[in-house]
């Protein structure tokens, strides 16, 4: 996660992120309460693929597809940063 600020609490550094921006597939899973491993046998991917798509790296087209697939198009290839659905 990156973060714009940091406040110093009791010696310690504390992260602080003045504005929260997730990404559209972590909020898809926060909302149909499914857990990240749980949309990774679903999908048949691995757990880190999908944590390192969540954290901002761009999916491959055809991991992109997948995941717009099993979402039941609720992500769409935009989400990626693809221009097309198709």
């Amino acid at each position: 996660m990156l973060y714009q600020n940091y406040k110093i609490k009791r010696n310690n550094f504390v992260p602080f992120m003045s504005e929260k921006v997730f990404h559209p597939l972590r909020k898809y899973l926060e909302n149909k309460n499914i857990s990240l491993r749980a949309f990774c046998r679903i999908a048949n991917m691995a757990p880190a693929t999908i944590h390192r798509i969540i954290n901002g790296q761009t999916p491959s087209l055809r991991i992109a597809k997948r995941i717009c697939k099993y979402s039941g198009g609720e992500i769409q290839m935009r989400d990626f940063g693809y221009e097309s659905d198709k």
